[in-house]
Formats: structure tokens, sequence, C-alpha cells
């Protein structure tokens, strides 16, 4: 029932503190299935499940909430990759008379 991309660690931690907040709070078997539906669905949009639902229990927070917690991998990009990526837009085709030089200097 749980993704992999979830910690069940966390997601007990969660449900836990979702049971001590008694009959204000109920945390039924539907509200955890959209809890995790809503989880896999800030997974999907690059942001990462575990760190919303420790943002959740550190505040106590009867949901949870991507708010500023877009993945790291789509965050640190190397700068040296990020310059290639760049530099290949700018590209452009290697001209005929230059590339006939190169021919015959492979000759």
């Amino acid at each position: 029932m749980l993704p992999e991309f979830i910690d069940p660690d966390l997601w007990e931690a969660f449900c836990e503190m979702r049971h001590e907040m008694g009959k204000r709070a109920p945390f039924t078997e539907a509200a955890k299935r959209l809890t995790i539906k809503k989880l896999i669905q800030f997974n999907a949009d690059g942001y990462c499940a575990n760190s919303a639902l420790e943002q959740s229990i550190m505040r106590g927070w009867r949901g949870v909430f991507p708010g500023e917690l877009k993945s790291v991998t789509s965050r640190q990009v190397d700068p040296a990759l990020q310059k290639i990526r760049e530099d290949s837009k700018k590209a452009v085709p290697i001209p005929d008379a230059i590339r006939e030089k190169l021919k015959a200097l492979k000759a």
C-alpha cells in the first residue's frame, strides 16, 4: 500500500501523531489513502514526500504540504553539466568547407 519512496518509519510516526490528536482529527483508512495519494502527487511534481511528512510531524499538522520542499535532485545541477547544456543549445553545425578540410587531414 505504501509507495517505496515513502519512508515507512516516517509514515508510522505521522500516523502515530495523528492518532494522538484523538477525535478532533480522526485518521480513518480513507484519510490515510487520501494522504498517501497526496504524497504520490507531491513526488510526481518533484517534491520530496518524506520531507512533507517530516514537516507535518515537526509542526503538528494534520495534513501534508509541499511548501518549499523541492527535491534535492531537481535543485542541485552540476554547474559544468549546466554549462554543457547551455552551450549545446548555441551549437551550430560544422560548415561543409571545414568538414572537407578535416576529411583531407585524416586521409
